[in-house]
């Protein structure tokens, strides 16, 4: 226990190692707060399939605004709300959004 306590105690000391203080998200259904992430699913839609030659993989969710509606993370939707643990701390860019 004594020495929990003292690596606690040094750690305090140490300077933080400082990087990018935010993320940077797309402004898209994976970072929006109505998103349940479901998992990921090959995506015959995802732009590094030629480059691959295989098809990728995109994040897959629920959205609860849409009637939990399986939908790719990577979707842009005009009812789009930042994530509560993302609100403040991410920068959103604008992405393409998927082919209807």
């Amino acid at each position: 226990m004594e020495q929990i306590e003292f690596i606690l105690l040094e750690s305090e000391n140490q300077e933080v190692v400082k990087t990018k203080d935010r993320l940077s998200q797309p402004k898209a259904c994976e970072s929006c707060n109505s998103f349940i992430n479901i998992g990921w699913e090959k995506d015959p839609l995802h732009p590094l399939n030629a480059l691959f030659k295989t098809e990728c993989e995109t994040m897959i969710g629920l959205c609860e605004l849409k009637g939990k509606k399986k939908v790719f993370g990577n979707q842009i939707c005009e009812k789009f709300k930042i994530h509560s643990i993302l609100n403040g701390k991410a920068d959103l860019h604008n992405i393409t959004n998927r082919p209807d």
